[in-house]
């Protein structure tokens, strides 16, 4: 419970409720009473290695800026608060596992930008060359396949109980809504 009381307390408020209706300013007045039974229950998740029925993403196609055409819809995925909370609370065993497989070489994106323009910087010192590329991954995840990315997680040594509940919340069926029209049901493998 008082993991997830650390978790619930650094949430961040200006975010939408999830799918399960709950709100970070909702969570944070929990008694310990109810964040030991919130622990219960995710603690009967991770031994199910299951999440609750009902409890899947919603996807909302959102406009960007300019989109004339339901094709140019952004999808935002609305997960349930229970989810985030869990992943939160696991997010040191990912991490001791990504340090574990890269040996503590996987750095912030700011940290390799800052990287970069020093060797920018001094490339332009000596009076030689520099180029760099940079990439947009914000979404690249939508992409990859899930039996691909489950198998190289395991591969690597991903605590297993992790890599199953993360994968079964966006692997269950999900509801698609688009100006409050909703469609049921869709099944996705990326």
């Amino acid at each position: 419970w008082d993991e997830i009381e650390a978790v619930v307390n650094h949430l961040s408020a200006g975010k939408a409720k999830g799918t399960d209706s709950w709100s970070p300013a909702e969570l944070r007045p929990l008694s310990k009473s109810h964040l030991e039974v919130l622990a219960g229950i995710l603690n009967a998740v991770e031994a199910e290695r299951r999440w609750p029925k009902g409890m899947g993403p919603i996807v909302a196609l959102m406009p960007k800026g300019g989109a004339e055409s339901e094709g140019q819809l952004r999808p935002i995925a609305i997960l349930p608060y229970v989810y985030r909370v869990w992943m939160a609370v696991r997010k040191r065993r990912v991490k001791e596992w990504v340090l574990n497989v890269h040996g503590g070489g996987v750095r912030i994106p700011e940290d390799l930008v800052w990287e970069v323009a020093a060797r920018a910087e001094t490339a332009k010192a000596k009076g030689r060359f520099h180029a760099a590329d940079y990439f947009d991954c914000g979404k690249c995840y939508e992409r990859v396949r899930h039996d691909v990315a489950i198998q190289d997680a395991l591969d690597t040594g991903c605590d297993p109980v992790i890599v199953v509940l993360s994968f079964a919340m966006y692997g269950q069926r999900r509801t698609i809504s688009v100006h409050g029209a909703e469609i049921r049901g869709i099944r996705a493998d990326r």
